[in-house]
Parts: structure tokens; C-alpha cells; sequence
């Protein structure tokens, strides 16, 4: 167990590190986009793309992050009224169905890589290859899903462990 929390806090790092890179390099090309259409008079054409893309991966970044604080929107006006060892079973259930949910979604993400309509496409204005914008949304879920069995682990085994 405690080798799976240092891979999460590696991965936390990781994650806050790319989040703070994507809101930096979204602002920075927003700024310069307003820039060169009110002041130049020449918009940019990739700009706003490149700012679509660094605000998927940041999204997808940003949600290992929350998931790991538990900082994801919840409703516990009832759960917070249940004694201790429901409360436990609740968050098991809502974690395994997280799990399970976001594994699904994973798979899908990850059948949409090897679609015959993503394997050549490539952005217009930033020429990125979609490929490598379509494969943030299932690498960012998986690392839910880890973060998902740690806090499910750590509801049995204890905090400390």
C-alpha cells in the first residue's frame, strides 16, 4: 500500500505540474490572440485551438488531482447523518462505481484511438496530430481509476497504512 500512495503522490505532482503548464500556456495564447486582433489587426488561426487543448488536458489533469483530495462535487447531506461503518460502505459503493464507470469510459476512449477517422487527423491550425489530444481523455480517467482503488483500499486497510 504505501508503494501505490508514493505512486500517487508522484502522479499528484505530475499532475498539478501539467494543470499549472496548461492554464499557463491557454492564458499566454489567449493574451496573445487579443493582442494581434485588437491592437495588430492579424488574428492568430491557431490560438484559440491550442487554448481548447490545453483546457481538455488540464480538465482531465486537474480531475487525478481532486480525486485524490476528494474535492469532487458529492452530495452527503444524508451519508454525514449514517454512523460510521455505513458511511464506509457508502463511499465503497460510490468508489466501485466510479471504478467502474470510468474504466468504461476508458475503454471507449481508448477504442476511439485506433478509429480509422482519428489515425490521420491532425488539428487545423496547430497541426497536433488528434491522436495525442484524443488519448488525454483516457490516460486522465485511468488515473481516476488509480486513485479510485487507493482511496477503495484505504477504506479497509486504514489511513496510516
Amino acid at each position: 500500500m504505501k508503494f501505490l500512495q508514493k505512486i500517487s503522490v508522484v502522479l499528484e505532482r505530475i499532475s498539478t505540474y501539467i494543470t499549472c503548464f496548461a492554464v499557463l500556456i491557454m492564458f499566454i495564447s489567449m493574451l496573445i490572440q487579443v493582442f494581434m486582433r485588437y491592437v495588430v489587426n492579424k488574428p492568430l488561426f491557431w490560438s484559440e485551438e491550442l487554448a481548447r487543448f490545453c483546457m481538455v488536458l488540464m480538465t482531465f489533469s486537474a480531475c487525478f488531482v481532486a480525486v485524490k483530495k476528494g474535492l469532487m462535487a458529492n452530495i452527503d447531506l444524508i451519508v454525514v447523518k449514517l454512523n460510521a461503518n455505513v458511511q464506509k460502505m457508502v463511499r465503497t459503493v460510490v468508489n466501485l462505481f466510479g471504478i467502474v464507470l470510468l474504466t468504461f469510459l476508458s475503454y471507449l476512449g481508448i477504442l476511439l484511438l485506433f478509429e480509422f477517422s482519428v489515425i490521420n487527423e491532425i488539428a487545423v491550425g496547430t497541426r497536433i496530430p488528434m491522436r495525442i489530444i484524443y488519448a488525454i481523455m483516457p490516460v486522465g480517467m485511468m488515473g481516476m481509476v488509480f486513485q479510485l482503488i487507493i482511496n477503495t483500499l484505504q477504506e479497509f486497510i486504514g489511513k496510516e497504512a
